[in-house]
């Protein structure tokens, strides 16, 4: 995968502005962080091939088998107040749900905060984070896994996680599906960006199951049964358990209620 190869895909106006392709990096995150302090612009992508150290929320690793996958980062700019970035990655998700239904037919599930499901196995995750100089927001970067063309997984993962090429019977064409996911990322941004806040999460609670389900959810060590009654226009959960709402930024789900 080049550069050349993926810009003459890209139909975005904003997203892949800049392209860097490495043959290897730690994490598309790190390097797309370490680009943004640098004044990379906006739209700047970083992609790889071989990521050897990528992330998941709170630090849980992301295994990405060579040349098989998608694995990649952006760099944003977004002029919205910090307390509505959490969005950020609902629209992320959201794009990568209706790229792979697109190109696929399969019917992709969107799971809180930041992964997409395909026959409730996690077929891609995201992970949002913020580049700070000096206490102040310089830049936001969101990174994307998407499990493509590996058919076989590392054992504690086998029941929990899947590509499309195992769940559709096909090889996919990951330049095809990079070009879907970063179009359908490059319009929901902009409609964070035009605070169209109502939309995204009326068409992200499309693709969620979990919504007006009872579920179990690990916050902070924490393990919380309730009912998850809406997603806020931040993009946090909104919970009740025991009689008491909540709102919760960040956490692992189970649907208990199916």
């Amino acid at each position: 995968m080049t550069e050349s190869e993926i810009r003459a895909r890209l139909t975005t106006r904003i997203l892949g502005k800049k392209i860097y392709v490495f043959d290897s990096v730690d994490s598309t995150n790190s390097r797309a962080k370490t680009l943004a302090l640098e004044g990379a612009a906006e739209g700047t992508l970083v992609i790889t091939d071989d990521q050897t150290a990528g992330r998941g929320r709170q630090g849980t690793p992301w295994f990405s088998e060579k040349g098989k996958n998608l694995t990649f980062s952006i760099i944003l700019d977004p002029a919205i107040p910090p307390t509505r970035l959490g969005i950020l990655s609902l629209c992320a998700g959201l794009a990568v749900a209706e790229a792979i239904q697109n190109m696929t037919g399969l019917p992709t599930e969107c799971k809180w905060p930041n992964d997409v499901l395909l026959n409730a196995r996690k077929v891609s995750g995201i992970l949002s984070e913020t580049v700070v100089r000096q206490g102040n927001i310089l830049a936001l970067v969101v990174g994307i896994g998407i499990n493509v063309n590996q058919s076989t997984f590392m054992q504690e993962l086998e029941d929990r996680a899947t590509s499309l090429c195992l769940a559709a019977g096909t090889t996919i064409d990951r330049l095809q599906l990079l070009s879907q996911v970063v179009d359908r990322l490059e319009f929901w941004y902009e409609k964070m960006l035009s605070e169209e806040y109502e939309v995204i999460l009326k068409e992200w609670s499309g693709f969620c199951k979990m919504i007006g389900r009872t579920i179990s959810v690990n916050y902070q060590g924490i393990q919380l049964s309730g009912f998850a009654h809406g997603i806020a226009e931040d993009g946090c959960l909104l919970f009740q358990t025991n009689g008491r709402e909540m709102k919760l930024s960040a956490g692992d789900v189970t649907i208990i209620q199916q």
